[in-house]
Formats: structure tokens, C-alpha cells, sequence
């Protein structure tokens, strides 16, 4: 089972955290926490890539224009992020499993939606 959750927010912090365990009944492990970017995230959620486990989230990042919205994946014990594309707010993505890939799916800039894959 893997969890995720903001850690800190919404607001000024922009940290994550994740947590795994292993069979029926079985506690959480400690929980790895992330700088997500940003300042401010959605509900995350996580995801299984090839056993590696992500967290997938939409996130605001300031600008000098601004503050636009984008989605991201994590590695949550690395905190290296991979930005997925813009989006139209910090709504929480949605994420389907076909075989061994995920599919992520968020509220597009300008309207409608947006998605785009994770081998």
C-alpha cells in the first residue's frame, strides 16, 4: 500500500510525504518527506512505476508574471521531480495503470484537460 499526503499546507510550505507498508494489517512505514515546489499543492497521489514508487500532484510556482499551475511526478527519496506539462489549476490529477505504465490526467490550462504518460 502506498500513501501520500501534503506534509505542510496549502500555503507557503511546499512539502510532501509518502508512506509504504506490506500486508494485511501492517503499519505505515516511516514516511519520506519532499520539497514538492513550489508553494502551494494538491492532495498528492501516488502511484507504483516498475516498483518505484512517485507521487504524482499538481503544483504552483511563482513567477514574475505570476503563479501558474503545473503537474509533476516525485520520486519521493530522491525529490527529483519531472514536470508533466502546464495546468489549469492545482486540482488533484487523476492516474490510470494500464500495464506496467501510468497515464495522468489533470485540468488543462485554458480549459478542458491535459495528459501525458510516465513509462
Amino acid at each position: 500500500m502506498l500513501v501520500a499526503w501534503n506534509a505542510r499546507g496549502p500555503g507557503a510550505q511546499p512539502n510532501a510525504g509518502l508512506a509504504t507498508a506490506q500486508g494485511t494489517g501492517a503499519a505505515l512505514g516511516a514516511p519520506a518527506v519532499f520539497d514538492a515546489g513550489g508553494f502551494s499543492q494538491t492532495s498528492p497521489v501516488p502511484a507504483l512505476v516498475r516498483g518505484t514508487p512517485l507521487v504524482l500532484f499538481t503544483r504552483q510556482i511563482p513567477t514574475t508574471t505570476g503563479a501558474p499551475a503545473e503537474a509533476a511526478a516525485a520520486n519521493p527519496g530522491t525529490g527529483e521531480a519531472t514536470v508533466l506539462g502546464p495546468a489549469g489549476g492545482i486540482g488533484a490529477p487523476a492516474i490510470a495503470q494500464p500495464g506496467a505504465g501510468i497515464v495522468v490526467a489533470w485540468a488543462a490550462r485554458g480549459g478542458g484537460a491535459a495528459a501525458g504518460t510516465l513509462p
